[in-house]
């Protein structure tokens, strides 16, 4: 039997500096040899709040913000015999009220 390793975490990841409140933007990262699923986490970096805004097979997801302020976006790539470590996007994205 051959057994898939845990995958590398997907690199790079890809989010905007900037995006506009309550307008959807697009989180990208690359696909990883072995990776079943990957599940994107946002960060408000303002409160420390953390959540799952998309898990699924797809290397991108657009993300809506419905609060102003700074967010850190990673990703985890999976397989059945675990998931690699967060990989983050190398900037913040500032969130911002629009006109």
């Amino acid at each position: 039997m051959i057994v898939s390793p845990i995958p590398i975490p997907p690199d790079p990841v890809t989010a905007p500096t900037v995006a506009t409140v309550n307008v959807g933007f697009a989180v990208r990262w690359t696909a990883v040899n072995g990776a079943t699923s990957y599940t994107l986490q946002q960060t408000n970096t303002d409160t420390g709040r953390t959540g799952t805004k998309y898990t699924g097979s797809g290397t991108s997801a657009t993300v809506t913000v419905s609060l102003t302020g700074f967010y850190q976006y990673a990703v985890e790539a999976c397989n059945a015999n675990g998931c690699s470590a967060w990989a983050n996007a190398p900037n913040t994205t500032d969130v911002t009220g629009g006109q």
